[in-house]
Formats: structure tokens, C-alpha cells, sequence
């Protein structure tokens, strides 16, 4: 999808949500009750998408989706995307993780560091935004961007939970699922 074409139709959704808003008079949203009322407001309707275009979003789903155990028994993402330029137009090419060059390997893995470079800073920025503007007068602390305790802690095994409590001395008392994902001091999309 060309990214003019791309810029307009995400401007449109953007305008779909905040009418929504409007007109049913709240501050937040269920993406499912705005789909269904865009569908039957005549306000959204499906584009025909080629079979080619369709198809091809569909195989890069299932690259970036497809992962493998390492000989370290390690989870690792089997293919990545590299920037190529081809004519005059920049697309990507997804490579085998033990196939590709250094050269590719470092080019996608600075494509994959922009990426969440990219998320930090608009964190940050909506963050602060939000601190000096919310309705509340309430201010949070800024997140630490630093996640090398959390990936040392990730890096953890994680097959082994105590039965038992050692505080209370017995069976666990049912306070904190050690399965449960972790609490984030910011709400998920």
C-alpha cells in the first residue's frame, strides 16, 4: 500500500473514533462497538484488496510469527526483515536468521532497535503530555527505558514454582499468580 494512501486511510480511522466519541459523548472506546457502528453508518466500508496484496501480508505475518527452538533451547524468531532498495523503491527482504550475512543480520537488527526506539520515544512523549495535562492534576513518574534487570530476569528459568509459601509456612496462600503477565504502571493498547 502506497504510504500516502496508507497516511489517509489511518487519518479516516482516526476521525471514525473521535465522531464516535462525539457523538455517543465518552472518553474511551471498544474498537468492536466503533467497527460495527462505522459498518452501519455508511462511514467505513471494505476496499476490494488484490489477491497478491492480501496474500503477501499474509506470508509477512507468518515469517515474523514463525519461531524455532535454538540447539540452547532458546525461543528464536526464524526470519527477519532487512531494507533493500530495489529500483527506486525500498522493500524488504526476509531472511533466515542462519542464513543471512553479518551485514544483514546488524541491518536488521538496527531496523528491529529503530523500532523500539521509535515506541519509547512516543512513550515518553505521551507520558509527559499527560503528566502536564490530564484532567486529574495527577503526575506518574516517567518509566526507566532501561530493561537490562528485566531481560537478566527474563533470562531466568522458569520452570520451577514452589508449592509452598516459605513465609507462610504452608501451602501458597493464592496471593499472586506466578503465571500472570506482569503489572505495567501504563495501560495496554
Amino acid at each position: 500500500m502506497p504510504r500516502r494512501y496508507a497516511q489517509t486511510k489511518t487519518r479516516l480511522l482516526q476521525e471514525i473514533c473521535r465522531d464516535y466519541m462525539k457523538v455517543h459523548g465518552v472518553d474511551s472506546v471498544d474498537p468492536d462497538e466503533v467497527a460495527m457502528w462505522a459498518i452501519s453508518t455508511g462511514r467505513w466500508e471494505e476496499r476490494p484488496y488484490s489477491a497478491v496484496k492480501r496474500c503477501r501480508r499474509e506470508l509477512v505475518d507468518a515469517m515474523r510469527l514463525e519461531h524455532f527452538e535454538d540447539p540452547q533451547g532458546r525461543d528464536v524468531r526464524r526470519m527477519h526483515p532487512v531494507r533493500v532498495l530495489r529500483g527506486e523503491n525500498y522493500t524488504f527482504d526476509w531472511c533466515d536468521i542462519y542464513k543471512m550475512s553479518a551485514k544483514k543480520w546488524k541491518a536488521s537488527q538496527n531496523l528491529r532497535r529503530d523500532g523500539v526506539l521509535g515506541v519509547l520515544k512516543q512513550m515518553k512523549t505521551d507520558c509527559e503530555s499527560w503528566n502536564e495535562n490530564n484532567v486529574h492534576g495527577a503526575q506518574l513518574s516517567l518509566f526507566n527505558p532501561d530493561f537490562t534487570e528485566d531481560l537478566a530476569e527474563m533470562d531466568q528459568p522458569d520452570d520451577f514454582w514452589p508449592d509452598e509459601d516459605p513465609e507462610s509456612g504452608g501451602e501458597d496462600d493464592g496471593g499472586e499468580d506466578p503465571d500472570a503477565p506482569p503489572s505495567y504502571p501504563f495501560p495496554s493498547a
